[in-house]
């Protein structure tokens, strides 16, 4: 098992992802978990592709510190993002790009993607509490239902977006049918 992991994870990148028990066991830890996986994966393919993430287990400039420093920022992120959809954007910081990275979400800011300020909006929005942003699935959610509904606006062909779409992007009172066909 031990040997797969270092396989799984020295060769990501270029291959399948090691699991969050793989990692888990090569460092013998238990902090990688499915939430922050997206961000411990991003930290090391991008050590991957410099040769940086896997020049050893311990010690600095290691798999072990590359995780580490994932996991802390994605702990700073998430905790940033959830604060801010539980004052309603009132008082906490406005996430920024690199805190949504950080927390492995994709889809922002691409062409035709949602943007910060989109997905900032939504969290501010009385709709969304603290709970449907404290996790990354959370607000992948929340930048998967804009995009569909961009993808709605921009194309007319696309699937319609749901009730539960708007819902999740905090848009109230629309319900299912005729309201969504038509926005």
């Amino acid at each position: 098992a031990l040997a797969d992991a270092v396989q799984a994870v020295a060769g990501y990148g270029t291959g399948t992802p090691p699991t969050d028990a793989q990692i888990n066991a090569l460092l013998g830890t238990s902090t990688v978990t499915a939430d922050n996986l997206a961000a411990v994966l991003a930290a090391i393919k991008a050590g991957n592709a410099d040769g940086s993430a896997i020049n050893g287990i311990g010690g600095a400039g290691n798999l072990s510190e590359v995780v580490g420093n994932a996991i802390t920022a994605f702990d700073a992120a998430i905790t940033k993002i959830a604060n801010y959809a539980d004052d309603n954007g009132a008082t906490n910081s406005v996430p920024q790009a690199s805190d949504y990275s950080a927390v492995g979400v994709t889809g922002i800011g691409g062409g035709s993607q949602p943007t910060v300020s989109m997905i900032n909006s939504a969290l501010a929005t009385t709709a969304l509490l603290r709970t449907n942003a404290d996790s990354a699935a959370d607000v992948q959610a929340i930048v998967n239902a804009y995009q569909v509904i961009l993808n709605n606006a921009n194309t007319a062909s696309s699937t319609d977006a749901s009730a539960s779409d708007y819902l999740a992007i905090g848009v109230t009172g629309v319900d299912a049918g005729a309201e969504t066909s038509l926005l």
